[in-house]
């Protein structure tokens, strides 16, 4: 219900979103901050006298944040300390953090989307904790992210909980591991690439029934003695497939295990330790995949053209081949040969499986575009990730779409578009 409260409210905010449009491009926030509404307190602020671009505002708590306006739809934020999310339910998108502290959630339900975070510090006082925090909470969703700058521990760190959901990302530079999974559970990470940050991916303290598919470590720091993929002896009943370790340290092993009941399944790299299991091993004789994918659900299959991927060709060559025997919540991750696109066939998708096009770990130059002519969905609970479409690319209501471009778009009814 609408009560004068917020009526006023609304009022409140939209005017303060048209005079910030006309100020500065930039945030600054000194402390700790909290996402919530704006209030009038802002025009009030303006109002006696501060033209620096740079406002005070307090929010519902009477804290008092600096706040500032957009840029071609992009929000430029500058925080000293910790940035805190604590609305359940809260959406951040096209956002730019430069931040001394941590972007910390303390909330369920929370998405950043097409978000970056910029770890700041000097020599003089560097900066010393990790880019993004959650402790306890569950159903983070994060797509379409960069941290970079050198963050002072993990670039992701994420502790308890469960269901996050870690979609197409890029991290580069911490000081300590790029993602770490602690004691999380059922939760799914995906297109991920990191680079010259002292660790890659690990999952350690419990964690269980997580999948991690179709990314990329690159380069760890030369000093470092981190692995690239690493899991914990605690750890249990998680799926690794299709990544990659690329230019692994001398004399780390680019893969650990220390339990024996995950699944290592068409991945690849230098060496494995413990039960990991990858192609490309120096080992000769270690296996190239440990336990069987059967086992496990989701169920993650591997589509691909030609050889695509270094040591494996794949359980499906053929994408309605794999659409015919895939079931109910499988998991389908689609490789690309090099050649002009589309380079693969129109597609009808008539049960509700994910279908994940992998530019991060594939032979070569990693980066050739997973080209559909059309896909059309048919039936609910469909995802589509990282895919180039040609035609109309029809779709349902609750189809979810991830780093998804098409040439044309129609849906049968409004369709929530994740990009």
């Amino acid at each position: 219900m609408n009560g004068p409260d917020n009526k006023n409210q609304n009022l409140a905010n939209r005017y303060t979103e048209h005079v910030l449009a006309t100020f500065n491009k930039e945030y600054v926030v000194v402390g700790k901050t909290r996402v919530r509404s704006w209030h009038a307190w802002l025009i009030i602020g303006l109002a006696v006298g501060i033209t620096s671009g740079v406002a005070l505002v307090a929010n519902r708590s009477g804290e008092f944040d600096y706040a500032g306006a957009t840029e071609s739809g992009r929000k430029k934020i500058s925080v000293e300390g910790d940035y805190i999310v604590d609305t359940p339910g809260s959406v951040i998108t096209h956002v730019d953090f430069n931040i001394t502290g941590s972007v910390m959630v303390q909330a369920e339900n929370v998405t950043f989307d097409d978000v970056k975070i910029i770890c700041k510090g000097t020599l003089a006082s560097p900066h010393s904790t990790d880019g993004l925090k959650a402790l306890g909470v569950n159903r983070l969703k994060l797509k379409n992210m960069l941290i970079r700058g050198g963050c002072g521990g993990a670039g992701i760190f994420i502790q308890g909980g469960a269901e996050h959901d870690l979609a197409e990302g890029e991290i580069i530079g911490s000081e300590g591991p790029a993602i770490v999974l602690d004691n999380v559970s059922y939760s799914f990470i995906s297109g991920w690439r990191t680079n010259e940050n002292r660790g890659g991916i690990e999952l350690r303290n419990g964690s269980h029934h997580n999948q991690l598919v179709a990314s990329n470590v690159l380069r760890t720091r030369l000093t470092s003695k981190m692995n690239p993929f690493f899991i914990s002896a605690d750890s249990y009943e998680n799926q690794i497939v299709r990544n990659r370790n690329r230019y692994p340290q001398p004399d780390v092993k680019s893969m650990v295990d220390y339990n024996p009941n995950n699944l290592w399944y068409h991945n690849v790299c230098t060496s494995a330790g413990g039960f990991a299991a990858c192609a490309g091993n120096k080992d000769k004789k270690a296996p190239k995949n440990r336990g069987n994918p059967d086992d496990f659900k989701p169920r993650i299959r591997t589509v691909c053209t030609g050889h695509s991927f270094q040591g494996y060709r794949c359980e499906f060559n053929d994408i309605h081949i794999a659409l015919a025997k895939a079931n109910t919540g499988d998991v389908l991750i689609v490789d690309t040969k090099p050649g002009l696109p589309p380079s693969w066939p129109a597609i009808t998708i008539d049960k509700p499986i994910w279908l994940i096009g992998n530019t991060r770990s594939q032979k070569g130059t990693y980066g050739f575009t997973v080209f559909f002519e059309d896909i059309i969905v048919k039936s609910s609970g469909v995802r589509l990730q990282n895919l180039v479409v040609k035609g109309l690319f029809s779709i349902l209501a609750d189809t979810t779409l991830v780093a998804v471009r098409t040439s044309g778009l129609k849906t049968e009814t409004e369709t929530e578009v994740e990009d």
